[in-house]
C-alpha cells in the first residue's frame, strides 16, 4: 500500500503551502495539487486511503510529500497518521505566536468564518475562559509546547523536523535543501521559490466569501457535481481561482498595540516550555 513518507502538519499560517509546493518541484518528489490534504483529519474521507491517494498522487515511485495545516493541533488526526506510517517524517513550522493568531484572524474573516474583532482577544484572555470559538480557533492554535507534545507522544523526535516561519521566508532554498538532505533526495536541487501562495488580504465582497463558504461544504450539489465533470487538478484549480477573485489589493488588518501586547504575554508561558522540550531559543518572540 501507498503511503505517505512526509507530513507538513502546520502550524496555520506559517507558510505551510508555499513549503508544500517548493519541496514539490523536487524530481523525485510528488505532492497534491490542493491546499490541504484532509484524509488524516476528515472522518468521511478516513475511510479508503487508496481512494484518496489515487485523487491527489500518480508515481507511487517518488517520494510522497502532504499537507495538513490543522493537523498539529488535532490528536485524533496525529493518531490516524501514525497508524499509516509510524515512520513518517513530520515537518512542523512555527511562527510568532502573535503574528500568527492576527494572520489567522484576518483569514476567518476573509472566508466568513468569523464576524467578531480584535477586542474580543483581550476579553477571552483577561477571562481565562477556553470554552470559546477565539480560544479553540485562534489561541489555542499557537500554543506550540502542547502540540510539539501531542506529536512527540507519538512520533520519535528525531523523526519531527521543526522549522521556524521567519527561516522559511528569509531563506526557503536553505530549507528545502535541509529537508532534501533528511529524506535521502538530492539536496543540491533548488526550487523556484519567487511565488507567493495563500497571501491573506482584505476580502472584496463579504456575499461572495459567504457563496463560496457554503460551495465548501461537502454536502453542496454544486461542489459535487463539478468534483465529478472535472479532472480533480482541474476542479482544485477553478475552486482556488474563485477565492483569488475576492481578494482586494489591500493589505488586512493589524491589531492594536495594546491587544498584541496582551496576546504576546499570553504565549510567554507556552514559549518557555516550547524551547525546553526542543532547546530551540525563542527569547525574541517574548519582548
Amino acid at each position: 500500500m501507498p503511503k505517505i513518507d512526509l507530513m507538513i502538519v502546520g502550524a496555520q499560517k506559517a507558510g505551510t503551502t508555499a513549503l508544500k509546493e517548493f519541496l514539490g518541484e523536487h524530481p523525485d518528489i510528488q505532492t497534491h495539487h490542493q491546499i490541504e490534504f484532509d484524509y488524516f483529519v476528515s472522518p468521511q474521507k478516513y475511510q479508503s486511503f487508496d481512494k484518496c491517494y489515487n485523487n491527489c498522487f500518480n508515481d507511487k515511485n517518488k517520494f510522497s510529500i502532504a499537507k495538513n495545516a490543522s493537523l498539529y493541533h488535532n490528536e485524533s488526526a496525529i493518531k490516524n497518521l501514525y497508524n499509516h506510517n509510524p515512520s513518517c517524517k513530520i515537518v512542523f513550522i512555527i511562527r510568532e505566536p502573535v503574528s500568527r493568531a492576527i494572520s489567522s484572524y484576518n483569514m476567518a474573516k476573509f472566508n466568513g468564518w468569523y464576524n467578531g474583532d480584535p477586542s474580543d482577544f483581550s476579553d477571552v484572555i483577561k477571562s481565562g475562559k477556553q470554552d470559546n470559538s477565539v480560544y479553540r480557533v485562534f489561541l489555542n492554535l499557537g500554543l506550540y509546547d502542547l502540540h510539539f507534545k501531542a506529536l512527540s507522544k507519538y512520533f520519535d523526535n528525531h523523526n519531527i523536523y521543526v522549522y521556524l516561519y521567519d527561516d522559511l521566508k528569509d531563506n526557503p532554498q536553505f530549507v528545502c535543501s535541509d529537508i532534501f538532505k533528511k529524506i535521502g533526495v538530492d539536496s543540491k536541487f533548488l526550487p523556484s521559490v519567487q511565488k507567493k501562495y495563500n497571501v491573506t488580504k482584505k476580502q472584496k465582497s463579504k456575499w461572495l466569501s459567504l457563496i463560496i463558504l457554503r460551495l465548501k461544504g461537502q454536502n453542496n450539489f454544486m461542489k459535487k457535481f463539478l468534483k465529478f465533470v472535472l479532472p480533480y487538478r482541474y476542479f482544485v484549480f477553478f475552486a482556488d481561482k474563485l477565492i483569488s477573485l475576492n481578494k482586494s489589493d489591500d493589505n488586512a488588518v493589524d491589531f492594536p498595540n495594546e491587544i498584541k501586547q496582551l496576546i504576546q504575554e499570553y504565549y510567554i508561558q507556552s514559549l518557555t516550555a516550547f524551547e525546553k522540550n526542543t532547546g530551540i531559543f525563542l527569547d525574541k518572540w517574548k519582548c
